[in-house]
């Protein structure tokens, strides 16, 4: 038993021992030159590097701007660049490929560039970087490659990450793909606030397409400033940007690139390809002043979608084309903001088409032969479309003006009832301050929703055919013998106003009309405040059985108008104000509240006379034989209409006889 111990002890020393001098080992060497100097000289070095060893720690950190020579192919622990450094591996030498190995260790990231500092490959040889497996590279800082096919390569995928505000730029004179061209997918990745120049050698994707070398991250660029054409067939960017003067690119063939934002600095680029999901763009467009950018495939058809999740921009200052063989899609989900917003006056000579849930916005003129729109159209401040759209049951037209303004071409029809299609969108919304006024009638197969600010003005004669509810927050005003149709049984609601104004006939004062309101919560005394209610109230409802038990009715006074709305159906017979002149006048009456829809069931009596004062409660038209029809079984077949003036040798009313559809007027106008 003694001994047993005796070896256990000894075999547990041995093991600390073994771990300790693997420590111990390790050495960081830290570079002592600001000029130009070659690396293999020790005293370059502190403390002097006489035995490289592969767990070597180099280190670079004195702030200084200066180029290394003679790197050799080599096998180190960990390369470090840091308090602002500048070093640039290079060498005159033409002969051969030098590779720097770094193999990792335990201790943090094993190739580290930090902002500010910059570690270049440059000369007339390939100078290769790679990174084993397990060891991870941290770029913050920049990288340039010139003057070979160098190399930063990786054993594992996300090995190596440029984060912001990190730039690689493979420069002049380099050559071949940066990260490799064989081996593990996606090794480099540059994240958010991270930059690729693309100023010569090839594309950073390396790998046959969908594999690649690189990811791009959201919120990193690529940007080309070399007159190549880009990488586009079955490719993932980020960002890309354009810019070169010189460059002048015409991209043919088949694609399915995709992008966030597309910037055209300078330069011009057409994106000839063709495909079914040739280009995706998933954030804005911009092009400056002297660029092009063109989507104008010659034959086939090259879709372009935009199929972003946020709001996208297309702002143009210099030349963007989208030509006839170049199918639109707006396919963002960014709805209820605006999906996709041009900003400038664009043509698009292709197809044009909008999504369910997308919403396309226009600042300026869109010219389009026949847009299709099964999403949202927004009509801003400046927007107009040249062409009148085909509508989807699904789409809405929403004018967001910000001012006063008609219909154009994007909504044309009324329809009798309005079906959605060519120039009758099934929703339209008002909103941002827009005052929406019809210049002829107009029908819609779905909702009007008027936002707060917002307001539509229907004029004399006009009508506005809803199929479906008004949801109104802000004002809906009917000027006389202007109406409001609509289709279905369905309630309008919302905290705006409904303003109703209809004329009563040439009257004089101490004359009476019969109102009835064609809006909800109408204020009687409000509605006519100068009508005298003392002495006698002159407000008035019909009541078949006031002289009961006789058998003949009266108008019976409203016991308080102040504060009695009129009642959805029923006809009121009003005095005119007391200031009325006692010259023939029209008075303006004008309802106030939310706009009555759907059937309106109207208790009456059948008592006494048998007489019940009722009317349109609704803000249009009703039909005089639809209305006899259709409460045949509960009515007689005369309907009486008050018509009178102060005159004692003519009768209070005309009437219409419904069974044989005559009119008498007995000695009153109407």
């Amino acid at each position: 038993m003694k001994t047993f111990l005796q070896k256990s002890i000894l075999i547990v020393f041995l093991t600390l021992f073994f771990f300790s001098n693997k420590a111990i080992a390790q050495t960081t060497y830290t570079w002592n030159r600001t000029v130009t100097a070659s690396y293999t000289t020790s005293t370059n070095w502190t403390p002097t590097r006489t035995t490289p060893a592969s767990t070597d720690v180099l280190q670079f950190n004195n702030g200084a701007t200066f180029t290394v020579t003679d790197v050799p192919t080599q096998t180190i622990g960990r390369l470090l660049v840091t308090n602002n450094t500048k070093v640039t591996f290079s060498s005159p030498n033409p002969n051969g490929t030098y590779t720097t190995t770094i193999g990792g260790n335990a201790s943090g990231d094993d190739l580290v560039v930090d902002s500010g500092c910059q570690l270049n490959l440059s000369g007339s040889r390939a100078e290769i970087i790679s990174l084993l497996a397990g060891a991870t590279g941290n770029i913050t800082g920049n990288m340039t490659f010139t003057g070979a096919a160098n190399q930063l390569l990786a054993a594992n995928a996300s090995s190596i990450t440029f984060n912001s505000p990190a730039v690689f730029t493979a420069g002049t004179g380099f050559s071949g793909s940066a990260f490799g061209t064989t081996g593990t997918s996606n090794t480099v990745i540059f994240a958010n606030g991270s930059t690729y120049v693309s100023a010569a050698g090839a594309n950073p994707f390396g790998l046959t397409a969908p594999n690649s070398k690189v990811q791009f991250q959201t919120g990193s660029l690529f940007r080309l400033t070399q007159n190549a054409a880009p990488a586009l067939n079955n490719r993932t960017y980020a960002n890309f940007e354009v810019n070169g003067s010189g460059i002048v690119q015409s991209v043919t063939g088949a694609s399915g690139v995709t992008m966030d934002n597309l910037t055209m600095t300078a330069g011009s680029l057409n994106l000839n390809t063709t495909g079914v999901n040739a280009v995706n763009i998933k954030g804005n467009i911009s092009v400056a002043s002297g660029a092009t950018l063109g989507f104008n495939p010659a034959i086939g058809t090259n879709v372009l979608t935009f199929s972003g999740t946020i709001p996208q921009t297309i702002t143009n200052a210099g030349t963007l084309t989208f030509g006839a063989n170049e199918a639109v899609v707006i396919a963002n989900t960014a709805s209820p903001t605006p999906s996709v917003t041009f900003n400038n006056n664009q043509t698009i000579s292709g197809s044009l088409t909008v999504n369910s849930g997308s919403i396309l916005a226009t600042s300026a003129i869109l010219t389009n032969a026949n847009p299709s729109v099964n999403g949202g159209l927004q009509l801003n401040s400046g927007g107009f479309v040249s062409a009148t759209p085909t509508y989807g049951s699904a789409s809405t037209l929403i004018y967001n003006r910000g001012s006063a303004i008609g219909h154009g071409v994007e909504w044309t029809g009324t329809g009798a009832p309005p079906v959605a299609g060519s120039g009758i969108p099934n929703n339209v919304t008002i909103q941002g301050n827009t005052s929406f006024t019809p210049t002829a009638a107009r029908g819609l197969a779905g909702n009007l929703s008027i936002e707060s600010g917002s307001s539509v003005l229907v004029n004399s004669s006009l009508n506005l055919t809803v199929r479906n509810s008004i949801t109104n927050n802000g004002t809906l005003t009917l000027e006389n013998n202007g109406n409001l149709l609509q289709v279905n049984n369905v309630a309008n609601t919302g905290s705006g106003s409904t303003i109703v104004k209809r004329n009563s006939n040439p009257l004089i004062r101490l004359d009476y009309t019969m109102w009835s309101s064609p809006v909800a919560n109408q204020n009687l005394l409000n509605f006519s405040p100068l009508t005298s209610i003392s002495p006698n109230i002159r407000f008035y409802t019909y009541n078949p059985t006031i002289n009961a038990p006789a058998t003949t009715g009266f108008y019976q006074s409203v016991a308080s108008p102040s504060t009695t709305p009129f009642d959805i159906g029923i006809g009121y017979l009003i005095r005119l104000p007391f200031n009325h002149p006692t010259a023939a006048t029209v008075w303006n009456g004008q309802f106030t509240g939310t706009a009555n829809n759907g059937t309106q069931n109207i208790t009456i009596s059948n008592s006494g006379d048998r007489f019940n004062s009722v009317g349109n409660p609704y803000p249009s038209p009703i039909s005089i034989s639809q209305f006899a029809t259709d409460n045949s079984s509960n009515i007689e077949t005369s309907i009486y209409f008050w018509r009178k003036t102060n005159n004692s040798f003519s009768p209070s009313y005309c009437s219409w006889n419904t069974a044989s559809s005559t009119f008498s007027d007995n000695g009153e106008a109407f």
